[in-house]
């Protein structure tokens, strides 16, 4: 298995909306049409890198939405250095555009800085068309100040 970091103009594109609060809603794009994934050395059980986690960190609700199928019987899991299926565990990316698969964890805190990865599985078309959008809430608990109760 090879570990890539997916940068520049064919990085996932994500956006954060941060409130008065730490809480933010990140929604990544990860548009593996942008890629020759036969080219670029891809193959099954590598892994990609797509979004830091700080520590200090609480990840929810992450769901994974097909914007464009693969093509192909490929599959998609969404994890962290810890479990490469902390969130999904080979969701196919060649179901119906649309398609939503809510994570079986609903919470996750990181104590230490961490990466959220994706692990390809199955046969993925040499040009991979897939869109997969990914979208997940964080707040930041890293410097909560301490209080006394009276």
């Amino acid at each position: 298995m090879t570990a890539h970091v997916v940068t520049g103009a064919t990085a996932a594109q994500g956006q954060a909306w941060v409130g008065a609060s730490r809480n933010s809603f990140v929604e990544l794009l990860i548009d593996l049409s942008k890629r020759n994934l036969s080219s670029a050395g891809f193959a099954t059980g590598d892994t990609i890198k797509v979004f830091a986690i700080p520590a200090g960190t609480l990840v929810l609700n992450q769901v994974m939405h097909v914007v464009t199928p693969e093509g192909a019987a490929a599959t998609l899991s969404v994890g962290d250095s810890g479990s490469a299926t902390r969130y999904h565990s080979a969701v196919s990316i060649n179901s119906t555009a649309g398609t939503m698969t809510a994570s079986a964890t609903t919470a996750k805190l990181y104590s230490a800085a961490d990466y959220l990865l994706l692990t390809l599985g199955g046969t993925m078309s040499g040009t991979g068309v897939a869109k997969v959008a990914l979208c997940f809430q964080t707040v930041d608990v890293s410097n909560r100040q301490q209080f006394s109760l009276l």
